[in-house]
């Protein structure tokens, strides 16, 4: 049978992925939006709550109804179809167009499930105008509006959905949903108080399981592989490395195997369709792809007689062979492959990071100030001087941020100062350009703790970007529920 999502508490089937998020539906931007032109919060403000065993039932017939459609789609998304033509297929496969309230509910969190927000959103809506009594809908429907920047709605449907008799199981994420959107809103002892109900609901695990529920890490490395899928068949995807790069190392994934070996053989089979045999992209791509696979121990990546123990033995033959990083040599021509290329030469004995820092930065440099420049190249030429210690990284740190205005050279620079004060003038710079920013916001919690001086605005920026993307914490070398714990402490302390 289908899962049919957390809200019913039901396990997850095998052939389920996991909700995504897409760049915009939990935009930090939205922190203090009270309401939106669709959220619906007035039409469904008078309902009593509760949950019906004849709702539930339904749900999984519905689950029964969709398993089919629903089990070939995720095939296709093991496949090679791109994410506008998985749409497609997804769209007619499980209609809205529905008076049926638990079909509508199940196909919302079946289209969350594979990225297409809109969709999922749409179904929800659908399936709270049909069944607006049902708890696991509103409580799906508050979460949706959350993510939408509807903070004053989400906090209002919250608020009635506290009311339930039977919300048993659903306190932990209700409360955290509700610690969100009263942090978003300006109430902060109310955001205090939830946020300690949540945690004391959930544990210490709980927390970041829910947040990931409530927001889903994006993109999802299944459903933004058949992105860059179709830009490759549109001839849009500059560096075809990009998609065989997700597809060895995408581990945000609840999907069995981080490494798909499916997948990169599939690609390495567009690629060889798309590419004319000369062009020396393709030897290249299929040196990286072979290897990852026989890292993995997976068909097709080994030689004869081979075993996956010797997969840095072949990708040493191979560099040496085709003199990529050889001292005479030249880099690949893709930016997404080279450093991991590199980093597997370095490991194979090739060269030593030290040579690799005296022979590949400067060419690394001066490829990315070209006309079809990318910033992979600088960040590659960073983690070299990175792992030496060597004295060029400030320079590196100031043209990533200067010239590509990438938010981690940017914190990098930061870092990197003696002097750094949160009214420092390259702080209120990096501040002005990425103030959600996860890194940035770690590192100015930290500089207002060391100077013993929280501000207000800091912490409730710090307590929504974590929510939203559990990154602050991870940039702090915390887990997520000590991040919370001390922002919402901290908030506390203001208040007093």
């Amino acid at each position: 049978m289908v899962a049919v999502g957390v809200v019913f508490g039901c396990a997850a089937s095998s052939s389920r992925l996991a909700p995504p998020q897409t760049t915009n539906h939990t935009s930090p931007s939205d922190e203090s939006r009270a309401g939106g032109e669709d959220s619906g919060a007035s039409a469904f403000a008078s309902r009593d709550l509760s949950s019906s065993a004849d709702f539930a039932e339904r749900v999984l017939e519905a689950a029964d109804v969709f398993e089919k459609p629903w089990t070939e789609l995720i095939q296709a998304a093991r496949g090679q179809v791109g994410y506008e033509e998985f749409s497609k297929r997804l769209h007619r496969s499980l209609p809205i167009d529905t008076t049926n309230a638990a079909e509508a509910f199940v196909v919302a969190q079946m289209s969350e499930q594979v990225y297409d927000w809109a969709y999922s959103r749409r179904a929800a809506r659908r399936a709270m105008e049909l069944a607006p009594s049902e708890l696991a809908v509103a409580m799906f429907w508050m979460v949706h509006e959350l993510r939408a920047g509807n903070a004053g709605a989400a906090c209002d449907l919250g608020a009635r959905i506290a009311t339930a008799k039977d919300i048993g199981d659903h306190e932990g994420m209700l409360s955290l949903v509700q610690a969100e959107c009263a942090t978003a809103l300006g109430r902060d002892t109310e955001a205090i108080a939830a946020y300690a109900r949540a945690r004391s609901a959930l544990g210490h695990a709980g927390i970041a399981h829910t947040l990931s529920e409530i927001h889903p890490k994006a993109p999802q490395p299944i459903t933004h592989r058949m992105t860059l899928l179709d830009k490759l068949r549109a001839g849009a995807l500059d560096h075809p490395g990009e998609l065989l790069v997700l597809d060895a190392t995408g581990t945000e994934s609840r999907w069995n195997s981080p490494l798909m070996g499916w997948a990169i053989k599939g690609d390495l089979e567009l690629l060889r369709a798309q590419l004319s045999p000369q062009d020396p992209r393709l030897l290249e791509y299929e040196i990286y792809g072979d290897w990852r696979l026989g890292l993995a121990g997976l068909d097709g990546g080994i030689r004869a007689g081979e075993s996956a123990n010797d997969a840095d033995a072949q990708l040493l033959r191979a560099l040496t062979e085709h003199g990529l990083f050889t001292p005479e040599g030249r880099l690949p021509h893709d930016p997404y492959i080279t450093p991991n290329l590199l980093r597997g030469g370095i490991s194979a004995g090739l060269l030593t990071e030290q040579q690799a820092v005296s022979r590949w930065v400067q060419p690394l440099i001066a490829r990315s100030r070209g006309p079809e420049g990318s910033v992979e190249d600088l960040k590659t030429a960073a983690y070299l001087l990175t792992v030496t210690g060597d004295s060029g990284l400030a320079a590196v740190d100031t043209e990533g941020w200067e010239r590509f205005s990438d938010p981690q050279f940017a914190v990098s620079v930061l870092q990197s100062l003696t002097d750094l004060s949160s009214t420092h003038p390259d702080f209120l710079r990096v501040k002005a350009s990425f103030p959600r920013d996860p890194a940035l916001v770690s590192l100015e919690v930290s500089v207002e703790f060391e100077a013993s001086s929280h501000n207000r605005d800091t912490l409730v920026r710090a307590i929504l970007v974590e929510m939203r993307t559990q990154r602050v914490s991870q940039a702090a070398n915390m887990f997520p529920y000590q991040a919370l714990g001390y922002f919402f402490d901290a908030l506390g302390k203001l208040s007093e």
